[in-house]
Formats: structure tokens, sequence, C-alpha cells
């Protein structure tokens, strides 16, 4: 049976030529390296007036711990990653949701960014990088978040580890950016989706379905 989990994205990220796409290459590396400027505009964009950012906030809060996705690199609490910063502006900018670092890396991964396409990590190998652990009280509802979707192996990698651990734990995941590589003119740089990530372990296969 495969292994499916809801997602929740703000905006889109591709490539391509329209002003949307190329709003999408300023603003996406200045998520990524942290820019606080940045996060909190895109803590603000959630906060916006409307029924797909409502249906969005729901999404988010819904009684959720916040958990950040590992990074590539092996976890240190002393190295504040995107995913983490992310979490706090998030729980500090009006959202009550607790952050947990219960999902780490154990060991060194390849970025997928820096892969090309067919020797990028699957999630088996994310899973296996892994660990999953708390001191305090394992939530029952848990939001894994990301700075960027693209195939979900990474935080199908992360659900794997965590649902490992604990096996009733409900997951969901949210991410700041969509990556549009087979829809690269796309009109709205900021367009909330919902979808579903999807995970075949006999294939090791992981594939994400937009609603």
């Amino acid at each position: 049976m495969p292994f499916n989990i809801p997602f929740a994205t703000l905006a889109n990220y591709s490539r391509g030529s329209t002003d949307a796409a190329r709003k999408s290459q300023k603003i996406c590396p200045q998520i990524k390296r942290a820019n606080p400027r940045s996060i909190s505009s895109f803590v603000a964009t959630v906060k916006q007036e409307g029924d797909e950012f409502d249906e969005l906030r729901d999404f988010i809060e819904d009684d959720r711990t916040l958990v950040p996705v590992p990074g590539s690199g092996v976890t240190d609490e002393r190295n504040l990653w995107v995913a983490y910063r992310l979490c706090m502006a998030l729980s500090e900018g009006g959202f009550a949701n607790p952050v947990e670092t219960i999902v780490k890396r154990t060991a060194a991964i390849r970025k997928s960014s820096f892969c090309r396409a067919g020797e990028r990590p699957e999630a088996s190998e994310h899973r296996d990088t892994m660990t999953a652990h708390t001191d305090l009280l394992v939530p029952t509802k848990v939001l894994l978040v990301d700075d960027v979707l693209t195939r979900g192996c990474t935080t199908i990698g992360a659900a794997l580890c965590l649902r490992a651990k604990y096996p009733d734990v409900d997951v969901r995941v949210f991410s700041v950016f969509l990556t549009k590589n087979f829809d690269p003119d796309f009109p709205n740089f900021v367009d909330p989706t919902f979808g579903t990530l999807s995970y075949d372990e006999r294939y090791d296969h992981t594939s994400r379905d937009p609603n």
C-alpha cells in the first residue's frame, strides 16, 4: 500500500521566464539563506486575508507541532538550519504551534540540488540517515516544515523515520515553495497549493499530486 501524506505550499518556484518565475528566482535563494527579512515577509504572507490563506493557516495550526525537516548535513543544534528558522518564525509570528527538533540527520547526504536527476537520494536513503527521538511527550500531530518541495523524497524520508519510531503520529508537510519543473511559466508567484505526497516502498518511489 502506498504511504500518503497531505502537503501544502505557499508559493511557486521555477526557472521560467514570466514575471512570477523571475520573482521566485529572486526570493527562493533568500529563503534558502534564511534571510531574516524574507522569512518575516513569508510569515506575513501566510497571514494575509483570503479563503486560500485561511485554509493554509488551518492546515498549519490544527494543534500541530512544527518539526523542521533536516538539511543534508548532520544535524547540529548550534546550526540553525533554514527549516528550523522557518518553524521558529511561524511560532513567534502569531502561530501557537510548539517547535520540536524530533527528526535529526545522523549522517550527511548529498544535496539534491547539486545532483543530476538520476543521482538524487531517494526517500529510503533519507530515512536511513535520520533518527527520530524526543525527551518530551510525543506529539500526536506533526507538521514537517521545509523550504522547497520538489519530488518530496526528503520529507517522505523524514516522515518514514518519524512513523517508524512513533507509528500513531499524524503527519502533514508544509513547504514555502513548490517547484514547477514542468510548468515553468506559471502566472502567480504566491499561490497556496494543497496535495498529497505518495510513497511506494516496493519501488522506493515518491510522487506528489496537487489537488
